[in-house]
């Protein structure tokens, strides 16, 4: 069996979770194949995929055809798994790639640039999966993710 993630679903949940944010209104299946470029089916597949299997998506109720005609809202977990949301692993990357730029921005004063590279050490050193492990508590509990 073929893996339909990368090929389909994925492309699918994207167009779903852009044009929520970009309208904040339902989105039609009409809209979601030009986005992708998938025929009708396979964009309803997707979709009732995404919708009973993985949690990703709020849908209207089936038509008398059995077929979903709109999707009404992308879940947290969707717009985590396209990007759009953080996760304690970006978060992460992120805070490394600022303080990798902050210790070799030379017009950041010497006392900043010494910071950043003793952050990114303790980083290295076995500190960045106690950060993301703490990002993660705090990003389920706080902010019920």
């Amino acid at each position: 069996m073929n893996s339909t993630w990368a090929d389909r679903d994925f492309l699918v949940l994207e167009s779903i979770v852009r044009r929520t944010d970009e309208s904040g209104h339902e989105v039609g299946l009409d809209e979601i194949e030009q986005d992708t470029d998938l025929s009708p089916e396979d964009v309803q597949r997707a979709i009732k995929a995404l919708d009973s299997d993985g949690g990703y998506i709020r849908v209207s109720t089936p038509n008398a055809g059995g077929h979903i005609d709109f999707v009404l809202s992308a879940t947290s977990k969707a717009r985590r798994e396209v990007g759009a949301w953080p996760t304690p692993e970006n978060i992460t990357s992120e805070l490394v790639d600022r303080l990798k730029q902050l210790a070799n921005d030379e017009n950041a004063g010497e006392d900043t640039r010494t910071r950043a590279r003793r952050m990114l050490d303790a980083v290295a050193d076995g500190g960045g999966a106690v950060l993301t492990g703490v990002l993660t508590s705090v990003l389920t509990t706080q902010m019920g993710l």
